[in-house]
């Protein structure tokens, strides 16, 4: 019976998981016109606020957090079986401060680690087919546009995307081992539908899924989330108001140089970092395992050949990567 439950679960999660990555494709085409509208334009909406609140709204606050939610809460009202409570199959459960550390510290070392694999995705991906980022004339000016673009680029996304990615996934593949990890970081990267944004988001999205696996617990990607994008947008705010200078003074001294001593220096960085993430994990995986929150010789079985299942998975990857390699031709100078 309770394979069933599991197996009714994991279809339905990934059908509801497929509509909604189409919703979001309808949206980001349909804003894309919109945005075009005077009202959006530089003269009315120099900030790039306006747009940014009608775009944030639509996807993480509708899409990813009230229709994933409504969307699972009617599987749950029709599948009168399934009696977990909705919550903790996302993983809503006890946040302690050894976690809070935990994740903050994965926070920590991720920054050097995100900027290789930045680089290694440019130069062996991007780079040969001349792809060129789109350009972009926001500027964070104001203490009241910094506010404003913290709860649209860093609140909104931590609290949405992690709630689409890793909560709504987790209730369906948490009892499947490591695999649940690579999928949420294939999905979570693929959901960006755009090529510029998938290398980074991959490896950002198998450290975030390894946290809420060992910990069992959505915040702690809630809080990476929250604190990677957050401090991307106080870099943009110090650079465009020339405030905070010693906030890019700090980024700067662990950026690659072009000197044999600043490339050493670097590479002493990330490798101290690549030590760091490793105790960690291993230190979150010993934790898990003597709370009894996670038991490595317990593996549920009962997605093996319920291909059926996943046919709105593979059809969500198809699409992701149709929009990835359509964002590289739209992109390149050479294609």
């Amino acid at each position: 019976m309770m394979n069933d439950v599991l197996k009714t679960r994991q279809r339905n999660v990934n059908t509801i998981y497929f509509f909604i990555t189409i919703a979001t494709l309808m949206v980001r085409i349909i804003t894309g016109y919109v945005l075009q509208l005077p009202a959006f334009s530089e003269k009315n909406d120099p900030s790039g606020l306006k747009g940014d609140a009608v775009f944030t709204m639509l996807i993480q606050w509708f899409l990813f957090t009230a229709v994933t939610i409504s969307a699972y809460l009617i599987h749950k009202r029709v599948n009168k079986d399934d009696t977990s409570r909705w919550y903790r199959d996302f993983g809503f459960n006890k946040f302690s401060f050894t976690k809070f550390v935990q994740a903050f510290l994965i926070f920590i070392f991720s920054g050097p680690l995100v900027v290789v694999v930045n680089l290694m995705f440019y130069y062996f991906v991007l780079a040969p087919f001349g792809y060129v980022f789109p350009a972009s004339d926001d500027k964070i000016l104001t203490v009241q546009a910094l506010m404003a673009s913290i709860f649209l680029t860093a609140i909104s996304p931590a609290i949405g995307e992690e709630m689409f990615n890793r909560g709504l996934l987790f209730s369906a593949y948490k009892d499947r081992g490591h695999t649940y990890v690579l999928r949420t970081a294939l999905l979570f990267s693929l959901m960006h539908q755009n090529i510029r944004q998938t290398g980074y988001t991959f490896f950002f999205g198998i450290l975030v899924g390894l946290c809420m696996f060992y910990s069992r617990s959505i915040w702690g990607g809630v809080l990476i989330h929250f604190l990677n994008n957050g401090l991307q947008v106080l870099y943009q705010y110090a650079g465009d108001t020339g405030r905070m200078p010693w906030l890019l003074k700090v980024r700067n001294a662990f950026l690659p140089e072009g000197t044999i001593a600043g490339l050493a220096k670097f590479s002493a960085l990330v490798t101290g970092c690549v030590i760091g993430m490793i105790g960690v994990f291993i230190w979150m995986r010993y934790r898990a395992i003597k709370t009894g929150e996670y038991n490595p010789k317990e593996k549920n079985r009962y997605y093996q050949g319920e291909w059926k299942n996943n046919i709105p998975y593979y059809l969500t990857i198809l699409i992701g990567v149709a929009m990835a390699t359509l964002t590289l031709v739209w992109g390149s100078s050479v294609l």
